[in-house]
C-alpha cells in the first residue's frame, strides 16, 4: 500500500500584497571571489548582471552559455543561479 503524501504550497517571497509577482533582482554579488574553469565563467556573467532582474541573467546565459561541458549539452542557467545563491555568493531580492 502506497503512502499518501500531502503537499504544502506556499506563495513565493516575491509576491506583493495584491498577489502580483514582481521580478526577482540579483541584489548583491560578493566581489573578488576566486574561481577556475566553468565557475569562473559563470561568475563573471553573474557579476555583470548585479542589480538587474534574474530573468536577464537567465536569458543571456541560455542564449549564449559562458561555458559548455565536454558533452556539448549546455547546463541549465537556473542551476548555476541557484548554486550561487545557495553558496552565499549572490542574493536575490
Amino acid at each position: 500500500m502506497a503512502k499518501k503524501i500531502k503537499a504544502v504550497v506556499q506563495a513565493p517571497a516575491n509576491v506583493t500584497e495584491k498577489g502580483t509577482a514582481k521580478p526577482q533582482i540579483i541584489a548583491t554579488v560578493k566581489a573578488n571571489v576566486k574561481y577556475r574553469g566553468a565557475r569562473a565563467a559563470w561568475y563573471e556573467v553573474l557579476v555583470k548582471h548585479e542589480g538587474k532582474p534574474a530573468g536577464d541573467f537567465l536569458a543571456a546565459t541560455t542564449a549564449k552559455p559562458p561555458s559548455v561541458p565536454k558533452s556539448g549539452t549546455p547546463e541549465p542557467s537556473s542551476g548555476w543561479l541557484r548554486y550561487f545563491v545557495r553558496s552565499g555568493i549572490a542574493t536575490l531580492q
